[in-house]
This record gives structure tokens, C-alpha cells and sequence, in this order.
């Protein structure tokens, strides 16, 4: 498990990005963004804040404002990592908690 990896989580939410610092890796908790598939969000988002990412194949939403913390038992498979993609989630998180 680690930072920018992406699980497969319930039908409700069927992906998350895990986006806590490695470092902590020991807590019982993680925080994690869900993802949403492009084709279901509403094409009123704010790109800032919800950019495109690409996973497993297929493209996603990152819908930062429902940004939570969930126990890592509660975590599905991991699909790959999005690490390559880090700075795109890294402004999205920074827009959310500083407007920019």
C-alpha cells in the first residue's frame, strides 16, 4: 500500500487513490479520493478540482471534495499506482484546502 496507489473499494464507490504520506503507513487509517468514471460526472465540474486521471486502462475523475479517511482493512485490490500522475492530484488537494 502506498501513496497514489489506486483500489477497487464498494459498488458505490468502485475506486479510490490513496493520498496519505507513506510515512504514515503504520496508522489503521488512510485518506483517499474517490475516483468516478469520466463518462458519469457532470461536465459542470471544475477541472482544478476534479482533473482526468488515467487508471487501469480507463479515464477518471478525481472527485477531491469527498476526500475521507478510511480504515485500510476496508481497502480492496490495488489496480496500479498513479504516481505518475502526482502533481495533477497534488493541485487538486491543494485547490480544495487553499483555493489555488
Amino acid at each position: 500500500m502506498g501513496r497514489f496507489d489506486v483500489y477497487r473499494l464498494t459498488a458505490d464507490v468502485p475506486l479510490v487513490v490513496e493520498v496519505q504520506a507513506d510515512l504514515l503507513s503504520h496508522l489503521a487509517t488512510t485518506v483517499v479520493i474517490p475516483l468516478q468514471p469520466e463518462v458519469a460526472v457532470d461536465k459542470t465540474h471544475i477541472p482544478s478540482l476534479n482533473p482526468l486521471v488515467r487508471v487501469a486502462g480507463g479515464e477518471y475523475r478525481l472527485i477531491t471534495p469527498q476526500i475521507a479517511t478510511l480504515p485500510r482493512s476496508t481497502l480492496g485490490p490495488c489496480l496500479g499506482s498513479i504516481e505518475d500522475q502526482r502533481t495533477v492530484v497534488v493541485n487538486a488537494i491543494d485547490f480544495l484546502l487553499q483555493g489555488f
